[in-house]
């Protein structure tokens, strides 16, 4: 009942947003690896707020930030509250917008930009052809893939990747340095570990 709802909520906000133009700030989890280690942030919190506050600033006034929960993020920490809050003290309260649901690929491809610190959620923007900024240490945050420059001029200037590029450079990541698998289900882990063996040539 609860998801049913998020989602209803999301496809109300995703309705309002279909005719402007909005920029994609997918959450990552304070907790992971990739943000304790390969970012500049402390946690997620500091990273919002330091988009949002460049958002403020620099972002054209017909442009929106939408900002979705990372769908694993169990904490009881209220991000729609905060970022309502943090919105409003900025002056940007309605061209701010938050949703916990809602299909990433969609938003993805429809972003007039994306911003992340260094999720892998950035793939889906950038197979779309979207422009990404990252604001981490990414395996994909190489020049003409993404945006290099301070995230304060993307939000006038969101340069897409070059085209072709993020099919060659997936190509090499799949052929090199990727197994198939994963560590979420048995099957997951039992398909990871053929695909290691395989790689090993064992």
């Amino acid at each position: 009942m609860v998801g049913r709802l998020r989602e209803q909520h999301a496809e109300k906000v995703l309705k309002g947003l279909e005719d402007k133009r909005f920029f994609l700030l997918p959450l990552q989890l304070s907790g992971d690896y990739q943000i304790r280690n390969h970012s500049p942030f402390p946690d997620m919190l500091a990273a919002a707020s330091f988009v949002m506050e460049s958002f403020a600033r620099h972002a054209p006034e017909d442009a929106h930030l939408l900002i979705k929960k990372h769908p694993f993020d169990t904490s009881m920490f209220n991000w729609r509250l905060h970022i309502d809050r943090r919105a409003r003290r900025l002056g940007i309260r309605e061209r701010v917008h938050f949703v916990d649901g809602g299909q990433l690929d969609r938003l993805a491809a429809a972003t007039a930009g994306m911003v992340c610190v260094n999720s892998t959620s950035a793939t889906l923007a950038l197979a779309a052809g979207r422009p990404v900024c990252t604001l981490g240490e990414a395996i994909y945050n190489v020049p003409g893939l993404t945006f290099s420059r301070h995230v304060d001029e993307f939000w006038t200037d969101p340069t897409p990747p070059e085209p072709g590029l993020y099919g060659a450079f997936r190509r090499v990541l799949v052929d090199r340095c990727l197994v198939r698998g994963g560590i979420a289900s048995e099957s997951a882990v039992q398909t990871l570990i053929k695909s290691m063996l395989e790689r090993l040539g064992c």
